[in-house]
């Protein structure tokens, strides 16, 4: 598993968390609900449900939609997904998972920043996977939605942001 830290130092104190719990994956279902990129926005946002009736949405922007459209209408066999990413990838360059992964990541650290500026220095020195686990309790965004990206992320780059537990 990787030991890479968040990168982001403002302040020479370290924190630990100490109220860390691991949540089961959330289950989400499909409403049925799309909304298409408009005037406004060029975000689609996909309606979800969980098991409790609770809603939620995913929003996906042009690369991140047409990323699941493909993976949708042409599901590909695990074998031959990493067959083709050892022929085409070099060995330097992310895989389109690690990529969204480390994107949604990247948006709940900024998020967390924006709305509590001492948010960085409280994960500096925590790897990847402890950082998703204090945003999991202490995340910028109403607690499921943080438990739905984590989850995300968690799935998409098991290996840098840890496995679900």
């Amino acid at each position: 598993m990787s030991s890479r830290h968040i990168s982001e130092r403002r302040e020479d104190r370290s924190f630990t968390p100490t109220n860390r719990t691991t949540s089961p994956p959330l289950t989400l279902s499909w409403t049925g609900l799309v909304t298409a990129p408009g005037a406004h926005s060029d975000i689609t946002v996909v309606g979800l449900v969980d098991e409790q009736g609770g809603t939620h949405h995913l929003e996906l922007d042009d690369d991140r939609r047409e990323a699941l459209g493909m993976v949708l209408i042409d599901p590909s066999d695990p074998d031959e997904v990493a067959a083709e990413n050892d022929d085409t990838t070099p060995a330097d360059e992310p895989a389109l998972e690690d990529e969204t992964a480390y994107g949604l990541f990247h948006h709940l650290l900024t998020e967390a920043e924006q709305r509590q500026p001492t948010f960085a220095h409280q994960v500096r020195d925590l790897s990847e996977p402890d950082c998703l686990d204090y945003l999991l309790t202490h995340g910028p965004l109403d607690p499921q939605t943080n438990k739905v990206l984590i989850t995300a992320i968690r799935l998409l780059d098991p290996e840098r942001f840890g496995a679900i537990s």
